[in-house]
């Protein structure tokens, strides 16, 4: 999973101006945050907030994190979700601003895994 949002991500780093809002947007990239959002493009008339999400198909699902949920409600009008469809073959950008809007979404708790670490004894000297 992890894999394909990476090869989203990367298209869209090379394609988003072909997305006519951004086409004159300047792009930051904000993935390493974690601020519920990939990407900051300030246009000349606005500035946006940009998840995207990879779909190795023509169609298929996809889940936004709890923060992600939280930025798009926040900032509705300057949020856009952008898919990248159809990884797998020909891909092919998918915007869609204000996605609580368009979209329906449906909360779904996640148990977390228990994780093994492994904690030195004594301290390094």
């Amino acid at each position: 999973m992890q894999e394909t949002g990476l090869e989203a991500e990367l298209y869209f780093l090379n394609h988003y101006k072909n997305i006519k809002t951004f086409s004159h947007g300047h792009l930051k990239d904000m993935r390493l945050f974690g601020d519920g959002y990939d990407f900051y493009i300030q246009t000349n008339k606005q500035a946006f907030l940009v998840e995207v999400k990879g779909i190795r198909e023509k169609q298929g699902t996809l889940r936004l994190t709890q923060k992600e949920y939280e930025q798009a409600q926040a900032y509705s009008h300057d949020y856009v979700l952008v898919v990248v469809l159809n990884l797998s073959e020909k891909p092919y950008l998918l915007s869609i601003a204000n996605p609580l809007k368009h979209l329906e979404f449906k909360a779904c708790e996640r148990k977390q895994k228990s994780i093994l670490e492994y904690h030195l004894i004594g301290q390094i000297k």
